[in-house]
């Protein structure tokens, strides 16, 4: 039997048995008044046959008026169960479509009771999956291009190894790229298990009171060379005495590398500056360059999963989990990340963190 008959069924068993235990006490109640009555009357209590004839006609009336009463009943048990049923046999087909992969199926259902809190948390949780599944088909499609290209460049240089035409140098040569490639491969791999811990809320990090000063001038201390080498100005503006934040040092170390990073990779001349900056209860760190900058299209995208913007389209740098991962590192510092930029003009990435004394 489905839902919506035993709910009928349940409403019609209850309007009986109300319309009857009624008939009952109020012949019952007739009964005793018209037996008191004629008592105060000095009456006989035997029943006349016109009292009794009277008596009958009441009775017919209250089953009457029960029969209709009970028809009324399965009248209002059909439509009040209609209202009821028809939002759930809603959810039990837009459960369906979910399970058959239709994130775009939604509950139309505004009313403001329970029913329509539940039907706006299944629409909530359908848009949910729909960005999940968004993500997850993105993944598959940038982790398949993003392992075919380094895959097929260790592919030919094992063939360039194999092959004794090629000179000795050639072939230290073809070691030196297979090398660099396994180590991007490395890396993708680590940026993937990072993102999984972050989602998963097992992010391993250990926090502790850390002078941030120190941290921001080792790491950035740390690409002076990769910086001169593009012919880059290294800017550095700390202040001379220590500040501490709540901090996991290896993984400050990471969001500044990967800032620091992106401003050499995207900046050809110029400078790549790094400043720290002490307010009333925050600290905050800058790293700005002159480099090619964002596109203003690209700005609101940038900490999103898998995004390359225009500087970034066709390259093979990495898949586009970089600042992703900065991204979540911050936030699991209680910090907050900003970025501002101007095509032409360069970048600017603000990271605050709450100070500690």
């Amino acid at each position: 039997m489905k839902f919506k008959e035993k709910l009928v069924l349940s409403h019609i068993i209850v309007s009986i048995i109300s319309v009857v235990t009624s008939i009952i006490l109020i012949d019952q109640l007739v009964r005793y008044f018209f037996i008191r009555i004629m008592i105060g009357r000095g009456v006989s209590i035997v029943i006349p046959a016109s009292a009794s004839r009277f008596l009958n006609s009441v009775r017919i009336a209250i089953l009457i008026s029960g029969g209709i009463s009970i028809v009324v009943s399965i009248f209002v048990a059909l439509f009040v169960s209609r209202y009821i049923i028809k939002p759930v046999i809603e959810m039990k087909n837009f459960a369906r479509k979910i399970s058959q992969g239709n994130f775009e199926a939604r509950i139309n259902e505004e009313s403001d009771d329970e029913i329509g809190e539940l039907a706006e948390s299944l629409n909530y949780m359908a848009f949910r999956l729909g960005e999940t599944e968004k993500l997850r088909t993105k993944l598959m499609q940038n982790v398949s291009h993003d392992l075919r290209t380094p895959l097929a460049s260790i592919k030919g240089y094992l063939e360039v190894l194999k092959d004794e035409s090629f000179s000795k140098e050639e072939k230290e040569e073809a070691f030196k790229i297979i090398e660099n490639e396994i180590e991007r491969l490395g890396k993708m791999a680590k940026d993937l298990t990072k993102l999984s811990s972050a989602d998963s809320k097992t992010l391993p990090i250990e926090l502790e009171r850390i002078n941030v000063v120190e941290i921001v001038k080792d790491t950035f201390d740390s690409f002076l060379i990769k910086i001169k080498e593009k012919g880059l100005n290294p800017v550095l503006e700390i202040p001379n005495k220590p500040i501490f934040i709540m901090g996991d040092s290896l993984k400050l170390r990471e969001i500044f590398s990967n800032l620091i990073d992106n401003s050499i990779k995207f900046t050809n001349e110029g400078y790549v500056k790094i400043s720290l900056i002490e307010e009333k209860d925050k600290v905050k760190v800058i790293v700005e360059d002159s480099g090619q900058g964002i596109h203003e299209k690209d700005i609101p995208h940038v900490f999103e999963r898998f995004y390359k913007g225009e500087n970034n389209k066709g390259g093979n740098e990495g898949m586009g989990l970089g600042l992703s991962i900065v991204k979540e590192y911050v936030y699991a510092h209680n910090g907050e990340i900003h970025v501002e930029s101007e095509v032409g003009k360069g970048t600017k990435f603000s990271v605050q963190f709450p100070k500690v004394p």
